[in-house]
């Protein structure tokens, strides 16, 4: 079989689109203490000292903000009137949940590596898409499933891309929510990167990454405060 181009195009954008909340989440974490306590405290402490926790406050909620809007681009809908073009997880569902698909991938997958690792790289894709049936169903209501945590995003995506006026100003989700949503976007994108394309993403590395740039960030915030 031939992989689709918007379908390559799509998990690009995807890998993108996840390396964009994984940056957004990780300011928000390393502020709130992750992975050292300590570390927040005294940074708390700065901004306090300083006056700015007005200003403090702002910056995490444009960062969780941020996070919620980019996970709710991951997800959103991709089919319907003037919604085809978008590249989003649901794209990806509707391809690997097409039973030709789900049948040829496999097969595919043993070409990868011709003579070497035929059977793992099957295995490997096969376990792949029934996680991402899963996932993205929209079915389960499990945790970290679609269906979950698109109602726990729908609304403040709604407030903040179209500003009704008559909606109350959204909540944001709990941390807990947002969490989950970004360890579904970028586990899905992982694994669908992995059985369409081949490709093993390091989502890892790229989250270990945007922890260093977020601490070298809030630590020069802290010393500002403190020259």
């Amino acid at each position: 079989m031939e992989i689709p181009s918007e379908i390559i195009l799509t998990l690009k954008r995807l890998r993108s689109e996840c390396g964009l909340a994984l940056a957004s989440w990780a300011f928000f974490e390393v502020a709130n203490g992750y992975p050292h306590g300590e570390a927040q405290a005294k940074l708390r402490d700065a901004v306090n000292a300083a006056h700015e926790a007005t200003g403090f406050r702002y910056l995490l909620e444009t960062c969780a903000k941020d996070a919620v809007l980019t996970i709710s681009r991951i997800i959103d809908e991709s089919s319907g009137a003037g919604k085809k073009d978008r590249a989003s997880l649901k794209r990806i569902y509707e391809f690997v949940n097409r039973p030709e698909n789900a049948d040829a991938l496999p097969v595919l997958a043993r070409k990868w590596t011709p003579g070497i690792g035929e059977d793992r790289n099957e295995e490997l894709t096969r376990t792949c898409i029934e996680r991402l049936r899963i996932r993205l169903s929209g079915r389960q209501k499990a945790a970290r499933n679609i269906g979950h945590i698109k109602a726990a995003i729908d609304d403040i995506r709604n407030y903040h891309l179209a500003h009704a006026l008559n909606a109350d100003p959204a909540r944001l989700p709990q941390i807990r929510e947002i969490r989950d949503g970004i360890v579904l976007s970028v586990c899905a994108t992982k694994d669908a990167s992995f059985a369409i394309e081949g490709l093993n993403w390091d989502s890892k590395g790229t989250w270990q990454r945007s922890l260093v740039k977020a601490k070298v960030f809030w630590d020069r915030y802290e010393r500002g405060f403190r020259a």
